[in-house]
């Protein structure tokens, strides 16, 4: 999806541009024009168990937030994003929703949203696996700070965003005992959307976004 935001166009005027007294200046009238700045903004993948509440919707842009522009503008955003309404279990699609800023043209890229059904009083999804990344976005070095609640065979495999493989950081059995901090270095990418797939016990666990900035 792209929020369409107004192109500008101004005047070009002879301003205090003259020639010597003995020449005679013929100015055209022009115009600059001002498009809006392409951002992308990612959304996270996010998270909960049934009849809690929704966590707060986070996303990653680039240029990331908070980045000053040659014109001396920081890259900030109004509004949020939401998801499809719903409470039962499944996946449901994050949306663009009132992100916006009247200078960009935002290039939105969605994420799921999953409820998962609580057994007893432990959530199924930490039942399985608690990982963050970071930082995100990235330059040189990204870190995955990996735990199990039970062992398990886990792969962890970066792609690019065209479904390309690009690295294994991770092949072996987990303990759960151990915490782990994994490290990835990108090698030859240039900037753009990177996607880490987790595979526990031979099966799809968890999927996630990460942006890499050259």
């Amino acid at each position: 999806m792209v929020l369409c935001v107004i192109t500008r166009t101004f005047a070009i005027s002879q301003g205090s541009l003259s020639l010597r007294s003995n020449y005679e200046l013929t100015f055209n009238n022009a115009t600059l024009t001002v498009n809006p700045l392409d951002v992308s903004v990612v959304a996270d993948s996010a998270f909960k168990n049934a009849s809690d509440p929704d966590p707060v919707l986070t996303f990653v842009s680039v240029p990331a937030v908070g980045t000053t522009l040659p014109n001396g503008q920081l890259i900030s955003f109004s509004g949020s994003l939401a998801r499809v309404a719903g409470e039962a279990a499944g996946k449901y699609k994050i949306i663009e929703n009132t992100l916006g800023n009247s200078n960009h043209s935002i290039n939105f890229t969605g994420a799921l949203f999953t409820i998962s059904v609580a057994t007893g009083t432990k959530p199924v999804f930490s039942d399985a696996i608690e990982l963050t990344a970071y930082p995100n976005p990235f330059t040189d070095h990204l870190y995955i700070d990996l735990q199990l609640t039970s062992d398990a065979r886990v792969s962890l495999e970066i792609y690019n965003s065209l479904g390309v493989k690009l690295a294994t950081v991770l092949d072996a059995y987990l303990n759960s005992s151990v915490r782990n901090i994994l490290e990835y270095t990108p090698k030859n990418l240039s900037s753009g959307m990177l996607i880490y797939r987790l595979i526990i016990n031979e099966k799809l666990s968890l999927t996630g976004k990460l942006i890499f900035k050259k």
